[in-house]
């Protein structure tokens, strides 16, 4: 048993649920973010550069190309700032103004942050805001044949408005930092180094957004009748923790 999961009822759960596709094929689809106002789901194509978002309203895919970039991590709409979003791309943070008449030449894009300056082959993986719209993104290392080098990666908090904008470094030596989360009171955070099979717990202070006493929840090691590696990760309003598993169909 791991975070709060009741495994039986969770069991019974996911066997009620249904899986089907809404869009057509992508390249590599990451970071889904289901807009609850706007009846959206926003993800990004990453190794495309792509921003897609997807209209519950009338089943059509709007996409947004970033030139010059070669991967894209994370797309979030900004609290009440309509067509605005916060967007991680290679090694930078962005803010992203993309009307939803999806008119390109009206799109901008605004610089805000780089990290990793001292290693170029860095991207951005995966990330999320917290409850206090403090940005958690995490890096690794890409080779040119698109392998990732261990244990080059971070994960960031990036926090602060304008001038005072600041990333700070919360873990380092990571292969693939990818999904995180946290538990509904916000006294934990969860995440994922692909590489090591591994999903972790910190003690998370909401307040100050520190995080402490690293833990090893679920290693799946112990579970050899699964397949592939843990990659995104979401947790539900009861605890849940929903695990996707690259390479593994699940």
């Amino acid at each position: 048993m791991f975070a709060c999961t009741k495994l039986k009822q969770l069991s019974a759960k996911a066997r009620s649920v249904s899986i089907n596709p809404i869009t057509d094929p992508v390249q590599h689809s990451e970071g889904p973010f289901w807009h609850t106002n706007t009846q959206e789901l926003y993800f990004v194509d990453t190794f495309n550069g792509t921003l897609c978002r997807w209209s519950y309203k009338d089943k059509k895919t709007q996409s947004y190309h970033l030139e010059n970039h070669d991967s894209v991590g994370v797309i979030i709409p900004i609290k009440d700032k309509k067509d605005y979003f916060l967007v991680a791309a290679d090694r930078n943070v962005y803010n992203l103004y993309w009307p939803s008449d999806d008119n390109e030449n009206e799109a901008k894009l605004e610089h805000l942050i780089t990290v990793d300056e001292s290693k170029p082959k860095n991207q951005f993986n995966d990330g999320k805001a917290d409850s206090k719209g403090r940005l958690w993104l995490g890096t690794l290392t890409r080779n040119g044949d698109l392998s990732v080098a261990p244990e080059g990666g971070s994960l960031y908090k990036i926090s602060g408005f304008g001038d005072s904008l600041m990333a700070e470094e919360m873990e380092r030596s990571l292969s693939i930092s990818n999904g995180l989360d946290w538990c509904p009171e916000y006294k934990k955070l969860y995440h994922i180094d692909s590489q090591t099979r591994k999903i972790v717990a910190y003690d998370f202070d909401e307040q100050s957004g520190q995080i402490q006493n690293k833990k090893i929840i679920f290693d799946m090691a112990d579970h050899p009748n699964l397949e592939g590696i843990p990659d995104g990760m979401t947790a539900d309003g009861s605890g849940n923790l929903w695990i996707a598993l690259f390479g593994g169909s699940a």
